[in-house]
């Protein structure tokens, strides 16, 4: 997969935290407009990836990184409080910490072009398999599910995982590793 590297300074650190699962945005805009507001210090926003219409890739935060993607919770969903993390306090750790946010290009309401979802589930498919993240729809999640008031892109992800599902089957080691450690932290 080629991915072009354009750097935004906005990220810290994971603090120690890997990446456990992905959040997918919409850019309500254009590929080249959310590079330029994800390079502005003053934004105080980024993603790790930008999925353009014509199927480009960017990556604009290291994966070791934490970008400013998913930092705000707001209403969570009970699917993503089954990912999110809760502090001593009974709080939350800030979700960047601990995911991997890509950005889609296009505005709500708009149609996914082929060249947008191959792309989006091919680096899907890459980071599951960098980060050991299973492949479903508790892992791979929209923003909305984090804050509730923002775009909703469950048919986006759906189409992507469906393709990904049609692709290639799961490894039963790598399943069976997962099952094992949920049931270690019941």
């Amino acid at each position: 997969m080629n991915i072009e590297y354009i750097e935004s300074k906005n990220f810290f650190s994971r603090d120690g935290y890997k990446p456990e699962f992905i959040v997918i945005h919409i850019m309500q805009g254009t590929m080249e407009g959310t590079i330029s507001w994800f390079k502005n210090l003053a934004s105080e926003v980024s993603a790790h990836y930008l999925v353009g219409k014509d199927g480009r890739v960017v990556q604009m935060v290291k994966d070791a990184d934490a970008a400013w993607h998913a930092g705000k919770i707001n209403n969570p969903s009970e699917k993503a409080k089954r990912v999110l993390k809760t502090n001593l306090f009974g709080g939350y750790v800030n979700p960047n910490k601990y995911s991997l946010g890509i950005e889609c290009e296009g505005k709500t309401g708009d149609v996914w072009t082929e060249a947008q979802i191959n792309s989006l589930a091919e680096l899907i498919k890459m980071l599951c398999a960098r980060f050991d993240i299973l492949r479903d729809d508790l892992h791979i999640i929209d923003h909305q599910e984090i804050t509730s008031y923002k775009e909703q892109m469950d048919d986006w992800i759906q189409e992507a995982l469906r393709r990904l599902q049609n692709e290639v089957s799961e490894d039963r080691e790598k399943i069976k590793r997962q099952i094992i450690e949920l049931v270690n932290k019941l």
